[in-house]
């Protein structure tokens, strides 16, 4: 997954700020892992590791779902900068 989204950052920052790019979603990533290892335990502490499970269903789906709005905004540019080429 990381090999993709670098390619996928690469594509759309080729022109500048890759740098910037790259730690954006280096601190994303890591971000999201602490909020996780907090915010985890206290959900299942409070409604049941059930729940707690769900919830972490539920955000693993916004981000495929998130995944595919990428991947279509995506084969939109391609499809876009190929109509410029011509």
């Amino acid at each position: 997954m990381s090999v993709c989204q670098s390619v996928i950052i690469s594509r759309w920052f080729a022109n500048g700020h890759l740098a910037f790019a790259f730690g954006l979603n280096s601190t994303v990533l890591l971000l999201g892992s602490v909020l996780n290892a907090s915010i985890e335990p206290y959900i299942a502490n409070k409604a049941g590791s059930g729940f707690a499970l769900t919830v972490g269903l539920g955000l693993c789906l916004v981000s495929f779902v998130s995944g595919i709005g990428l991947l279509t905004m995506e084969d939109i540019a391609i499809s876009r900068d190929k109509k410029n080429e011509s």
